[in-house]
């Protein structure tokens, strides 16, 4: 599904992004509209959801990220 291919396109641009640490961040797609959560610091988390609102395809970026100090 399209979803399926979201996810991996979102999760290989956190991969290659020296911003995030993508092993805090969980992502998941569903009708194009991507939710990130883990654990990451403000800065990271504002990166990441950057990130994803740029990859083909998705409608919507929602974050329920625990923000480190």
């Amino acid at each position: 599904s399209n979803d399926t291919w979201i996810t991996t396109k979102v999760r290989s641009q956190l991969l290659t992004s020296d911003q995030v640490k993508s092993s805090n961040v969980k992502v998941t797609t569903e009708n194009g509209e991507v939710f990130l959560l883990g654990l990451v610091t403000e800065r990271e988390g504002k990166a990441a959801a950057d990130i994803a609102s740029r990859v083909s395809g998705v409608k919507r970026v929602t974050t329920a990220f625990t923000y480190i100090k």
